[in-house]
């Protein structure tokens, strides 16, 4: 299963003429509107190991969103994923934005994210922990994510800071 350690949580939505909105139980802090015309302001904020929002719009197949305020434990986050024969987040914090600009088919995605004493055990590499006082990732163009575990691992196992742009 990909859920590691389960949890209850409630959601609730309405719609009305104009708008989808929703809401989550407290423990996962998940709220926003998406409106008819395309229009997107969500947020998650769960008081805990996650919090960041995502507005914008897609209208005629074409995006133009912001995920901004990015702010994850990824410890935590990652202690309810199971993810471990690839990688354990031992410890860090994933602050920055991400932008999603062009056609969902194939968007040009831009953003910076900063690592901030990372330490991540990539079990698919070796069993070796690796980690360093911070790590910037500058996403140019649209990528996967295992080209950045894979270059982030490299980059923090030689370097007190590093920089890693795609």
């Amino acid at each position: 299963a990909f859920v590691k350690k389960p949890f209850k949580f409630s959601v609730s939505a309405f719609v009305d003429k104009d708008s989808y909105n929703f809401f989550s139980s407290e423990n996962i802090g998940f709220y926003g509107t998406v409106s008819k015309a395309g229009d997107i302001a969500v947020q998650l904020d769960n008081k805990d190991f996650a919090k960041f929002a995502v507005n914008g719009s897609v209208k005629n197949s074409v995006l133009n969103v912001d995920v901004t305020d990015v702010n994850v434990n990824m410890k935590k986050a990652m202690s309810y994923f199971d993810l471990d024969r690839l990688f354990i987040a031992n410890n860090g914090i994933l602050t920055g934005f991400v932008k999603l600009r062009g056609l969902a088919s194939d968007p040009d995605i831009t953003g910076d994210l900063k690592l901030t004493e990372p330490e991540i055990t990539y079990a698919i590499i070796s069993s070796m922990n690796v980690h360093a006082p911070e790590a910037f990732i500058t996403i140019g163009k649209s990528i996967g994510l295992a080209p950045v575990l894979a270059a982030v691992a490299v980059l923090i196992g030689h370097s007190k800071s590093c920089f890693l742009g795609f």
